[in-house]
This record gives structure tokens, C-alpha cells and sequence, in this order.
């Protein structure tokens, strides 16, 4: 969305591309996200993730990922400059 915003895409338009990647990534969700499927299993997971990273009852997380963007410039453009120095937007 605030792509569209900076080169002036229609919002209509980037609901629109929101809609058919939202529903490609997840018509793919089965084949690439395992959820553990049993009471145990789900035991196991939490008791890795606490030996990793010493918070309990916690099964998982999500991450997120920076996309690399060329410097959008104007009075905001900075607000887009990440911790590693380059411009990028972050997306889960």
C-alpha cells in the first residue's frame, strides 16, 4: 500500500494486486507452512523454542523479511532507510 502511495498506483488497483498475491500465497500455504498436528507435537515445539530462546509456551513465531527499494525520496524518504543503511520496505 505504500508503494502505491509513493509512485501514485490507484488504491483500487493495489487492492486489487493485494487480493491475487494474497490468494496465490495462500493456495501454496499446505506445501510450504507445517503446523505440528498432535498435542505432543506441539510439546516438542514448545520446549525447543523455550531452550532456544527462553520464553514459555510458545510454539513459534513469524518473521519478516526487508525488500530492497530505491530511495523514495522527499520530506519521508528516510523513514524507508532500514538498521543495515539501505532503503527497503519490511513485509511478513
Amino acid at each position: 500500500i505504500v508503494s502505491g502511495d509513493i509512485r501514485g498506483i490507484n488504491q483500487a488497483t493495489v487492492s486489487r494486486i493485494i487480493k491475487k498475491v494474497s490468494n496465490s500465497l495462500a493456495s501454496q500455504f499446505k506445501h510450504y507452512v507445517k503446523f505440528p498436528s498432535t498435542a505432543d507435537e506441539w510439546s516438542i515445539k514448545q520446549e525447543q523454542f523455550y531452550k532456544m530462546y527462553k520464553i514459555p509456551g510458545i510454539g513459534g513465531c513469524i518473521d519478516c523479511t526487508h525488500i530492497k527499494i530505491q530511495n523514495p525520496g522527499g520530506p519521508d524518504g528516510e523513514v524507508f532507510r532500514n538498521r543495515n543503511g539501505y532503503f527497503s520496505l519490511n513485509v511478513q
